[in-house]
């Protein structure tokens, strides 16, 4: 009888060993990145969802003051997104993989036209809206400074009529 309960313990042991047991899960991963209006700056306080391809469960965030948002805890999956600025809807058109545990990064832009949400090309920074250049007396800065407004393409060449 002592035979076999060592028998059934070492058994338990190996299939505890081997991985028999309950399978955990996939690990959550992360949407993050920023948003960015369709004259190139921020797009501050903007509602930011993505929505499973399969599922259809939704997860929102809203973007700081410097365009940026970060969703936690998403599952894995194909997720489509989507932004509500100024009570218009834009759609991005490709589906997001999320994997487990990683983080994917965006970078949108927004475009007028169609309502759509666009991959911006390289970095993934704002336009600057204006710089400020100090003043310089004698190759010293005194202070101060000059505003200088740095118009958008659209500003700069307005349509005709």
């Amino acid at each position: 009888m002592l035979r076999w309960t060592w028998v059934g313990a070492a058994f338990l042991i190996m299939n505890l060993a081997l991985g028999t047991a309950p399978a955990q899960e996939a690990k959550p991963g992360q949407v993050g990145g920023t948003l960015f209006q369709p004259n190139g700056r921020e797009a501050p306080h903007t509602l930011l969802l993505i929505r499973n391809t399969v599922t259809r469960i939704s997860l929102q965030d809203r973007t700081d003051k410097h365009g940026r948002f970060r969703i936690k805890k998403v599952p894995p999956g194909e997720y489509q997104v989507e932004s509500l600025f100024n009570g218009i809807t834009y759609r991005y058109t490709a589906t997001v993989k999320v994997r487990p545990g990683e983080l994917t990064l965006l970078c949108l832009q927004m475009r007028n036209k169609d309502q759509v949400l666009f991959q911006r090309e390289g970095r993934c920074e704002p336009e600057p809206a204006f710089l400020i250049w100090p003043w310089v007396v004698g190759g010293g800065v005194i202070g101060g400074g000059v505003v200088v407004y740095l118009a958008t393409k659209e500003e700069a060449s307005p349509t005709r009529p």
